[in-house]
């Protein structure tokens, strides 16, 4: 075994496992694997933001938009397919019905609450919220001024590939030329 050891702090393990995550998103890549990282980036970046008493958790979400009542139900069904992905100790010939663009909520929550810890993205992250905000409005809240800018560019490609390149080239060129976006 190699003496060579490398630290990896529970927040570098989120950023690592939410960018391949994102990384696999935007290549077509298969979706077990990319829930599996985003589940994982969540729970790692929901128990950090609830250590720091941060309130930008799913937790803290939870709690303004479900009734008190039903939050253990809520985060029973949302980790049905996280542990389904990673156990086989319980219903071992189990078969899960999926819906695939589960994990698109866990990458966003993910980068929310790693936004939230950090106050800074990494360009897959500012790659995803621009994907995710262009094709999935509504659930979460982004101020205006932050809408706007998200969305100033309006001839961005379909193709997720196309996006993912276009995008993260738009903002290398934001950072080089100190654009604040």
């Amino acid at each position: 075994m190699s003496e060579n050891r490398i630290q990896v702090t529970k927040l570098e393990s989120a950023r690592r496992q939410l960018e391949t995550a994102i990384k696999l998103f935007f290549a077509g890549g298969d979706f077990v694997s990319i829930h599996t990282l985003s589940y994982a980036a969540y729970g790692i970046t929901r128990d950090l933001c609830e250590h720091s008493k941060n309130p930008k958790s799913l937790t803290k979400w939870v709690e303004n938009r479900v009734v008190e009542t039903q939050h253990k139900e809520f985060f029973k069904h949302i980790s049905k397919a996280g542990g389904f992905f990673k156990h086989a100790d319980q219903e071992p010939k189990a078969v899960l019905e999926y819906i695939p663009e589960q994990y698109e909520l866990f990458l966003m929550f993910a980068i929310y609450q790693y936004e939230a810890l950090t106050n800074e993205l990494t360009l897959p992250m500012g790659v995803f919220k621009i994907w995710y905000l262009k094709n999935r409005p509504g659930l979460f809240e982004f101020n205006e001024q932050e809408k706007s800018q998200l969305l100033k560019e309006t001839s961005v490609p379909i193709d997720k590939a196309a996006f993912y390149d276009f995008v993260s080239q738009y903002l290398q060129l934001a950072e080089r030329n100190m654009i604040k976006i």
